[in-house]
């Protein structure tokens, strides 16, 4: 009998290694299958989530709106400040030019088209007392050197004012409010 019959219900050291090695793989490939499937178990979101997100929209679309509405009419007045330095700009370097004076006339067509239909606008010259709506027929002279007489232009819109004064010399923006 060269054979040792192994008693029943016992195993080697080596077998109960291998068993546990064996265990220790099944465990850790299951926890790898339970780790990838736990991002794609989810086919949406609840409503709970939904509500909550729609709700801090709010909150920001609530703070945000006034802040937007400053912006929108901030760059409506500074599109009239540019349009009218450039008009000021462009006649002055006409009268340049031409060695004789130019004239922006207040009640001209061209004039008013430079301000919204809800703006309007008044002028204060260095001898006026306060600021007027223009006169008929009365014009803003840059003469021959491009010198113009001292101005301020009050404009008004829905809820803001903006006042500007320009340099008799250069004809540019020395104040703006």
């Amino acid at each position: 009998m060269n054979k040792i019959d192994a008693v029943p219900g016992t195993r080697s050291a080596a077998e109960e290694r291998i068993d546990i090695r064996d265990e220790s793989e099944h465990r850790s490939d299951a926890a790898m299958r339970d780790f990838m499937h736990f991002g794609t178990c989810s086919k949406g979101f609840t409503l709970l989530e939904v509500m909550i997100a729609l709700a801090l929209v709010a909150v920001l679309l609530t703070i945000a709106i006034p802040y937007m509405k400053d912006s929108f009419g901030q760059s409506q007045s500074d599109h009239i400040s540019e349009a009218i330095t450039t008009l000021v700009q462009e006649t002055r370097t006409t009268a340049l030019k031409a060695h004789e004076s130019r004239y922006i006339d207040f009640n001209d067509a061209s004039f008013r088209q430079l301000f919204p239909a809800d703006w309007k606008f008044q002028l204060e010259r260095i001898s006026d007392q306060k600021f007027h709506a223009p006169n008929s027929g009365e014009r803003w002279e840059f003469n021959g050197e491009g010198i113009c007489d001292s101005l301020s232009l009050k404009i008004q819109g829905p809820g803001q004012t903006l006042t500007l004064k320009f340099d008799p010399i250069t004809g540019e923006i020395t104040h703006d409010e």
